[in-house]
């Protein structure tokens, strides 16, 4: 649904009947992901009636963003899931630390406005450079030390992407990246929205109304279903 002009990407993974199944990527990963593959002043929720790790669930928000027109590179996209993909060791590593998803993504987001920048100023990017940039972010957060050199390698690599893609030509990446990277840094469980965010009270509100109308009644109904023919 839309957010606040400003806001950013931010996202709210969901509970299905009173569970989160959601067992791997976090609120601030999909947020981060989703900005870098061209995402901005939306609020995503994400959800599943079913235990799964959430690495594809941006398949679907690409989907439903393409469904209302907004129809985003595909190699922006690649880049984003490897850099979900590549952070999520990090954090499994850092798990019994409720901070470190924030910190991370920070960073991370962080590095990537940073590298855009000094393309667009015409330095050519290299892993070294993409390397020493991340630790410096990662050391302003005070996690330089409780990432791996194995993680940041693979964090390092999956930038390269995101430098390569179109993504890194634009200048309102930039500025969306940097605005975002603020927001991370302090953020954490799986709420990022608030009722303020939303664009006005009728979209959250519509928001609420469709998951229950497309996703919790057609589920209900497929139980039942099934229960009345035995």
């Amino acid at each position: 649904t839309p957010a606040t002009t400003g806001a950013g990407t931010l996202v709210n993974i969901k509970d299905y009947d009173g569970q989160n199944n959601i067992t791997t990527v976090t609120s601030q990963q999909y947020a981060m992901a989703a900005t870098m593959a061209g995402v901005n002043d939306i609020i995503i929720n994400v959800t599943s009636d079913k235990s799964v790790t959430g690495e594809a669930a941006l398949a679907g928000v690409y989907k439903a963003l393409a469904a209302d027109g907004i129809n985003l590179n595909e190699e922006n996209t690649q880049a984003a899931n490897s850099v979900l993909s590549a952070t999520s060791d990090a954090i499994a590593d850092n798990s019994d630390d409720k901070s470190y998803p924030g910190k991370l993504t920070s960073a991370v987001t962080d590095t990537s406005a940073d590298l855009a920048e000094k393309k667009q100023a015409g330095t050519t990017i290299t892993l070294n450079i993409i390397g020493n940039t991340l630790n410096t972010n990662l050391e302003k957060q005070g996690i330089a030390d409780q990432t791996s050199d194995t993680a940041k390698t693979a964090i390092v690599n999956s930038l390269k992407l995101v430098v390569n893609a179109p993504i890194s030509d634009s200048k309102s990446f930039v500025e969306n990246a940097q605005n975002l990277a603020d927001k991370l840094k302090n953020s954490t469980g799986d709420l990022m929205a608030k009722a303020k965010d939303f664009a006005n009270s009728a979209d959250a509100k519509q928001a609420t109304n469709w998951f229950v109308e497309h996703v919790v009644n057609p589920v209900k109904n497929w139980i039942q279903s099934i229960f009345s023919k035995n």
